[in-house]
């Protein structure tokens, strides 16, 4: 495997792109309760998709998914941390980073090293702190072999820059790393089952930084909004479904087609694979 900063990911001589999806172990009605045929049955259908590669959220994962995944062929980008501190009003990082995470750490990536699915390691999401060098550091005592990166954290001591949210926007492609750079998260679309929009709308707001996305129809043919705009209190209120005009910045189509075409782009994680519970209330009002 190599990562190369002008070309992106490499394995086994050959240039592939990461088709992936970051994907929570929530199994919807099993909650996290999978068994090893059902979760086969879920890894098959990402593969089924054009998945090649899944980004753990942001935990490691019991080893009948690495085994699966050995098993399928499905790469792994695997992450052992959400934050190093406080995320949210009770986590891991609040109670338990400070004491327990070089043993944890350690143990992750000493159980997980023999599975080849495995193709980089990412030690954190969507925090910051000078201790990520430490964190990669310690990696690399116990695996020499895979790089190591993060979503959209600190660049020092990391091999690989990964970015959530940042690469949507259309200035962002203009830029160049002097690492090789996936985007870890991209093109985070919410979804609502059976809604649809025909007009462009951007969760966000209009953004100057956007790709065009074009209209469908003239006007608007679907107008239900399960919630009064009067009571909406953040734009993320608004239903939107499919991947082709309510997205955040950037559809799924345009940030496939610029990995394709960008050379140094290695991929990316599309945010989620499958939907899941845990920011349904956070995002569209409960």
């Amino acid at each position: 495997m190599e990562w190369k900063t002008d070309t992106g990911f490499w394995i086994n001589g050959q240039n592939v792109k990461i088709q992936g999806v970051a994907e929570h172990f929530e199994g919807g009605p099993v909650v996290g309760a999978w068994t090893k045929p059902l979760l086969r049955w879920k890894l098959n259908l990402l593969r089924e998709m054009g998945v090649n590669t899944i980004r753990t959220g942001h935990n490691p994962y019991p080893t009948m998914f690495y085994e699966l995944c050995d098993e399928l062929g499905l790469m792994v980008m695997d992450e052992v941390f959400d934050g190093w501190k406080q995320k949210a009003k009770h986590d891991y990082g609040r109670y338990y980073f400070n004491e327990w995470w070089e043993r944890d750490l350690t143990e992750w990536v000493t159980r997980n090293r023999n599975h080849p699915s495995i193709v980089i390691y990412s030690v954190g999401n969507e925090t910051h702190g000078d201790i990520v060098t430490q964190l990669a550091g310690e990696i690399k005592k116990h695996d020499a072999m895979r790089l190591v990166t993060s979503g959209s954290t600190n660049t020092e001591g990391l091999d690989v820059v990964g970015i959530n949210g940042g690469s949507e926007n259309e200035s962002f492609f203009d830029q160049r790393f002097d690492r090789p750079f996936v985007s870890t998260e991209a093109p985070h679309t919410w979804q609502t089952r059976g809604y649809h929009r025909t007009q462009t709308w951007w969760r966000d707001g209009p953004k100057h930084d956007t790709f065009e996305l074009p209209d469908i129809t003239e006007k608007e043919i679907f107008f239900y909004e399960w919630r009064d705009p009067k009571d909406w209190t953040n734009q993320k209120q608004h239903l939107n479904s499919s991947y082709d005009n309510p997205t955040v910045r950037i559809s799924a189509p345009k940030n496939w087609e610029l990995a394709r075409d960008l050379p140094h782009h290695a991929g990316h994680f599309r945010w989620t694979g499958f939907d899941y519970h845990g920011e349904a209330g956070l995002t569209h009002g409960g």
